[in-house]
This record gives C-alpha cells, structure tokens and sequence, in this order.
C-alpha cells in the first residue's frame, strides 16, 4: 500500500469519527450558568453563608445553594430567560433581585445586601390551664419559624 492510499483511508476513518460525534453532540446546553459574589451593600465585603435560591419567570425554584468563604456562588438555570435571584441568610432579611434576563451563555451578578437584622420580640410565658391562642402573637411565632426554616435549609 502506497502512502496515498494510507493518507485517504485514514481521512475517511477521521471524516466517519467526526460524523459520529457531531450526530451525537447535544443541540443545546443542558443549563445556563448564574455565577457572582454576593456582598454587604455598605462594606463590600463578602457574605459567607448566603442561601442563593434561582426562581425561574413563574417563581418556581430552579436551584439553590450557599456562598462561600468569598461570597462566591454558582446557581445553574435550566433554560435562559427571565429568573429571580432571592439571598436569605439567618438573622437578617431577605432580599430578592428584580428580573434578569440570563442569555444562553449564562450570567454573572453581584449583588449587594443590606444588613437588616430582624428583631425578634421577647417571649413572655404565662401559666394557665386553658389555651388561647391571639392573632398578634402568631405573627411574632411566624417570624421565629422563618428564621428556624433558614437554619434548616441552609444546615440541609
């Protein structure tokens, strides 16, 4: 065999290999990449421990997951379009961004919190044989459970 004929057999192998993998490349990313840092809003500096939720155009959770030591996050979008971005951290309120528009090739966003601490109320216990129950006193409990739930979801 010539190295001609060598040269054309190995370009069809390469020419059949290519067709093979191109048939089975995805025709679309699977997820779009959201990547930022996530920082006090009057320091800079960086909040560790933030739950990053992604919420997609009709407010149904996408992912989540916490900032590191550098305030770094990564959540990943399961198509491009309209998302929500919502920073909950234990202690303090919430805060969500307004929409954003994640193109296919993904995003990065820094976003900046205010450090609002939630002020929880006092607990008075009395004793009593009957219970009752008063509507200004479930909203106080209420509180105290978002704040437990954002233990639990950030410890999960």
């Amino acid at each position: 065999m010539d190295v001609e004929n060598i040269r054309c057999i190995l370009s069809r192998r390469c020419l059949s290999a290519a067709c093979v993998v191109l048939a089975l490349w995805p025709t679309s990313l699977p997820a779009q990449t959201v990547w930022g840092i996530v920082v006090d809003d009057g320091t800079g500096v960086p909040l560790e421990g933030a739950m990053m939720i992604l919420f997609d155009q009709a407010l149904q959770e996408v992912d989540r997951s916490l900032s590191d030591a550098t305030g770094r996050y990564t959540l990943e979008a399961d198509s491009a379009g309209a998302h929500v971005i919502s920073v909950d951290r234990i202690g303090y309120a919430s805060l969500s961004t307004g929409t954003l528009d994640v193109p296919e090739q993904g995003l990065f966003r820094r976003i900046e919190v205010p450090l609002r601490p939630i002020q929880l109320e006092g607990v008075a216990v009395q004793g009593g044989q009957r219970c009752d129950v008063r509507a200004e006193e479930g909203a106080h409990t209420a509180r105290v459970w978002a704040e437990a739930r954002k233990a639990l979801e950030a410890a999960a």
